[in-house]
């Protein structure tokens, strides 16, 4: 009666368990659609983003560019017109102008307008016979009266007759009056070129103007250009949340597509970025499609198990004892685990058989793990023999060990013996744990404290030796300020500024040897570079040159002067040990 029972409560639960285990997968695939979508949601910001970086910075340089080129300008001259310029004049200029286009390969022509909105110099030859004095970036600069750079919308050129953005400068004459503006075309197609992505053939890529027209688009699509962007995508989430894309098939996609667009900084332009949802969702459909599997394995193995259950429910029954042993094996130590009986090891966990490959069962003795001899000399099997007693009569006791792994190498380790009595069988319980890891954690404790002392001797020998040039700085300024004869003086010089050089050397040793509280605070990388490179240099083989090449734009951080430099001197000494012929450290 008991039998028919189990079976229908463990039948039932196993049916819990897959309807659990069924309803948990489609849990996970809920979690893991939304979590493709919000991951490319928030790629797609940051795409947008950093394409509206690479946009500013290109306009900064053309901007630059603008600046420069207006240094160079007679304004005054300008504003009269392009009559009263001098041909000779015009064809520097000119020649000028197409010399710093080619540093841009973006700037499609560069020119120069008067007052009156009349050529004056250009890159094209001759001048082009067009006026832009109705073009509203011409009138914002001419009206503002403030030196800005003025971006226009897209608009056709009047000179080529392409798409294209301008950017301009006011020229301002000598009495404060306009003068004109200089003026950079940014062709559209060359501003396509930086709308880049690494998986470029998953992304649309797009730039468009303050009034919503298209000025670039990857992939390219040049009948789109000037025409109005989907108006789905002006509204396009801003990229703070993953959830405010916007889902739409836009701008040529044959599919919907996650899109986020960002603003240009400083700019009347605006990025925006899309990713093809299929193409976001294709680990997703493998999930499933791998679930769906899964789900019918585990139903197919449910009926299995189940019927499958009737028959080894007696086996089971019989075969608990066995695995009550086993789990009092595994469960006794997390260290390598041998029983003995007999003198011969007759069961082990993983670990003991990772380590020694002893054959379970083998007619081998328990110490086969180990040297012959121990390092205090005496017998392993000797030794051995007398732990076991001691732990037959009752005494569980620990020492240390010299163990001999499967490959040959050896390693320090502490063994303990234990007695226990299993169904009828008299049995021993050895567990070696190894102190390897221990033993190299000691010696880098010791290691940590001797470089301690070497920094508190070099420390206390900075003091001293600052007291010591103090006296001889103070000694030498006090004779110079008594003595009238010009070849003392510069000796004494030469003695004050070797001293101020010693001081800053062992100031920088201070620095080195300092102890206490860790600093956070604002650190000059180059300056730092500079101190150990002096530091280096008075101690280091002269047959190591040490080159510094300081080109961070930004050479700040935040952190502890003290610890960077001892992180870059411990670079330094590896380099120098690499190095013990001479060589070059840069």
């Amino acid at each position: 009666m008991a039998r028919p029972i189990v079976i229908r409560a463990s039948t039932l639960a196993l049916a819990a368990l897959i309807l659990a285990a069924l309803g948990f997968q489609a849990w996970l695939l809920a979690q893991g659609h939304q979590r493709a979508i919000d991951l490319i949601a928030t790629r797609a910001a940051a795409r947008a983003q950093a394409t509206a970086d690479q946009v500013q910075s290109a306009f900064v340089q053309v901007d630059l560019l603008l600046q420069d080129l207006r240094g160079h300008l007679d304004a005054d001259r300008i504003r009269n017109g392009g009559t009263t310029i001098d041909p000779h004049l015009r064809e520097r200029m000119r020649e000028r102008l197409r010399g710093s286009m080619a540093r841009l390969g973006m700037v499609q022509w560069l020119n120069v307008f008067d007052a009156n909105g009349d050529p004056v110099f250009s890159t094209f030859d001759p001048l082009p016979g067009v006026r832009i004095a109705d073009r509203p970036y011409f009138r914002q600069l001419r009206e503002c009266g403030r030196d800005e750079l003025a971006v226009s919308e897209v608009l056709v050129s009047r000179s080529t007759g392409r798409w294209a953005i301008i950017a301009s400068r006011r020229l301002t004459a000598s009495d404060g009056g306009f003068a004109g503006i200089i003026l950079a075309a940014l062709a559209t197609e060359n501003l396509g070129d930086m709308l880049t992505a690494v998986d470029q053939q998953n992304w649309v890529l797009a730039l468009h103007d303050r009034s919503g027209r298209l000025a670039a688009q990857r992939p390219r699509r040049s009948e789109g250009i000037g025409q109005q962007v989907d108006a789905v995508l002006l509204g396009a989430g801003s990229g703070l949340d993953p959830r405010g894309a916007t889902l739409a098939t836009a701008l040529g996609t044959s599919g919907p597509a996650i899109w986020s667009a960002q603003p240009v900084p400083g700019l009347p332009l605006s990025t925006v970025a899309g990713y093809s949802l299929e193409h976001a969702l294709e680990q997703w459909h493998r999930d499933l499609r791998m679930h769906l599997a899964t789900a019918a394995l585990l139903v197919a193995g449910g009926v299995c198990i189940h019927l499958l259950h009737r028959r080894n429910l007696r086996a089971a029954e019989e075969l608990r004892p066995r695995e009550e042993y086993f789990l009092t094996l595994f469960d006794a130590s997390p260290e390598a685990v041998a029983v003995v009986e007999g003198g011969r090891v007759v069961d082990a966990n993983r670990r003991y058989l990772q380590l020694f490959h002893v054959p379970v069962g083998h007619p081998v003795p328990p110490w086969a793990m180990a040297p012959d001899i121990q390092p205090d000399g005496l017998a392993t099997a000797g030794k051995g023999d007398r732990l076991a007693a001691a732990a037959r009569t009752g005494t569980s006791s620990s020492t240390p060990w010299r163990c001999r792994r499967s490959d040959g190498s050896e390693f320090n380790a502490d063994i303990s013996v234990t007695a226990f009595h299993h169904r009828g069988r008299d049995l021993l319980i050895a567990v070696i744990r190894d102190l390897t890891q221990l033993h190299a954690l000691e010696e880098k404790l010791r290691q940590g404290e001797k470089l301690e002392a070497i920094g508190q001797l070099a420390g206390g020998v900075a003091h001293d030796f600052n007291n010591m040039l103090a006296a001889i700085l103070g000694s030498a300024e006090a004779i110079a300020a008594r003595c009238d004869e010009e070849r003392t003086h510069r000796y004494l010089s030469t003695i004050i500024s070797a001293a101020e050089r010693a001081g800053q050397l062992t100031r920088q040793l201070l620095s080195f040897a300092r102890k206490g509280k860790i600093l956070s605070t604002p650190v000059d990388i180059h300056q730092l570079l500079r101190e150990t490179a002096t530091l280096l240099e008075r101690t280091i083989d002269p047959r190591v040159v040490v080159t510094l090449r300081l080109e961070a734009t930004t050479a700040l951080v935040i952190g502890d002067p003290s610890q960077l430099q001892n992180a870059i001197l411990n670079l330094c000494i590896n380099a120098l040990d690499a190095m013990p012929q001479g060589g070059r450290l840069t």
